[in-house]
């Protein structure tokens, strides 16, 4: 069994590392767990465990991911953007809603002597 680089820093790149938060910004984790245990199986277990048929297949079933958000993104844009068609569901309105969007576009801060009893969070006994 090969063993792992006893020196893992140079495999570490500062710019991909820092490059990877600008595109985090205006989601959550949820938008990404998805991706993240689909990218664990493939890339840890079904390479293990089946690796002749990740060898033969992965490349194919990445390619075919890609093609099929690509596809999809050209329907979706002649199906609602193109004729300009309103959708209001909770995806379009969640990123207008809160304080967060009022403190942002109002240009005010929040402060802690509007909270009541003069700080954030849960007040003493009323703990989850």
């Amino acid at each position: 069994m090969k063993l792992a680089p006893r020196n893992r820093i140079k495999y570490f790149e500062p710019a991909v590392f820092l490059g990877g938060f600008t595109s985090w910004a205006p989601g959550n984790l949820s938008y990404s767990t998805g991706g993240v245990y689909l990218g664990y199986a493939m890339m840890h277990h079904v390479k293990h465990k089946y690796e002749a048929w990740w060898q033969k297949y992965s490349y194919l079933l990445g390619s075919g991911i890609d093609a099929g958000i690509a596809f999809s993104s050209i329907i979706i844009y002649f199906a609602v953007q193109y004729h300009e068609i309103d959708l209001n569901w909770w995806g379009n309105s969640v990123a207008t809603a809160g304080l967060d969007y009022e403190m942002r576009t109002s240009g005010s801060r929040l402060d802690v002597a509007d909270a009541p009893g003069g700080y954030f969070g849960p007040r003493k006994g009323n703990y989850p």
